[in-house]
């Protein structure tokens, strides 16, 4: 933290999960109790981009341990996401989309640029 320059970090994230035994690896969510119990850090997230990204996402919003998802979203892939996001909102699950053009940039909006 001193090398951060602060005492604490707002959100830990367990960082391009692909199956649930990364999800809850017993390592990750002990480390976390600990620097959160130490008021090091408030909240645990996860984040995905992978094939099993809507079952990794799913388990992360019903088991109840995470407040925040960092998920690929786009135009094209995992339409069960949507059921997901309003889930999440119900349970007070924060999100945040990355990956959004899904190369549409490159190839559909390159005449714009």
């Amino acid at each position: 933290m001193q090398r951060l320059q602060t005492d604490y970090l707002d959100v830990c994230i367990i960082h391009e999960v692909d199956s649930l035994d990364r999800l809850m690896a017993p390592t990750f969510h002990e480390a976390f109790d600990r620097l959160k119990e130490q008021g090091k850090v408030r909240f645990l997230g996860v984040s995905s981009h992978t094939p099993n990204l809507e079952e990794v996402m799913r388990h992360a919003v019903d088991c109840g341990r995470f407040n925040m998802l960092l998920v690929a979203h786009n135009f094209s892939n995992w339409p069960d996401l949507t059921t997901i996001f309003h889930d999440a909102k119900q349970r007070g699950v924060g999100v945040v989309a990355m990956k959004t053009l899904k190369g549409a940039k490159a190839s559909v909006l390159k005449d714009f640029a």
